[in-house]
């Protein structure tokens, strides 16, 4: 093994991943099992106060459960740049980016009750996670190189690029919006949303599967 900080690291942020896909899954189990719990305590002629309490604790418990993943989530991606970059200096950027959305994360809810200042905010935040998984997949790709990998190189780079796409869409809907008549734009602006969520959902996919190659690659 050439490489075993960057392979731990890796490893890291690849369960980090998983994890943060899980925890992103949960919040909508909650609200279909909520939902599910009070038609059936209605259907069995239960008291409807009764039904109501099963369905907010099945989503307190599945909201608290993606909370816990999520920061779980979170400390093991920044252990996994901070082990990775012990070989590969590259994903130092990715941690100088962590620590600037944890920075703008903090500051969102000190300036939550400016508009302007709230939405700045929240791009800043969207911009740092969008790069950090850029220059995630670029400590990789010198990684390859290293190794003499050029499929890997490849895969990487067409990788960032869809990155790059996924994260330029919302910003096309909020132009389309802006330009558009109101009602026009509602339509324009949710069918650009549906293409958003599931390019979205790909590229994440994408985005998964070349870190399990990457694993595999710094295993050998």
């Amino acid at each position: 093994m050439s490489f075993p900080n960057a392979h731990n690291g890796v490893k890291k942020i690849y369960t980090a991943e998983i994890l943060s896909l899980i925890g992103s899954i949960l919040p909508i189990i909650a609200v279909i099992l909520g939902a599910a719990t009070t038609s059936l305590a209605e259907a069995a002629k239960a008291e409807a106060d009764v039904g109501t309490a099963a369905g907010v604790l099945v989503i307190i418990l599945l909201g608290l459960g993606a909370a816990v993943l999520s920061l779980i989530a979170f400390i093991l991606n920044l252990m996994g740049i901070t082990s990775a970059m012990k070989d590969e200096p590259t994903f130092k950027n990715a941690l100088i980016f962590t620590i600037i959305g944890i920075a703008a994360s903090a500051l969102s809810s000190a300036f939550s009750a400016n508009e302007t200042v709230s939405s700045f905010i929240s791009i800043l935040i969207k911009l740092s996670e969008l790069f950090v998984s850029l220059y995630v997949v670029q400590g990789i790709m010198k990684l390859a190189e290293k190794l003499k990998d050029s499929n890997m190189v490849a895969r990487g780079s067409k990788v960032r690029w869809w990155l790059v796409i996924t994260f330029c869409i919302p910003a096309l809907i909020q132009l389309v919006s802006g330009v558009f008549e109101l009602k026009e734009a509602d339509s324009v602006a949710d069918t650009l949303s549906i293409v958003a969520a599931v390019l979205s959902m790909v590229a994440y996919f994408i985005y998964l599967r070349y870190l399990a190659k990457a694993k595999k690659m710094l295993a050998a």
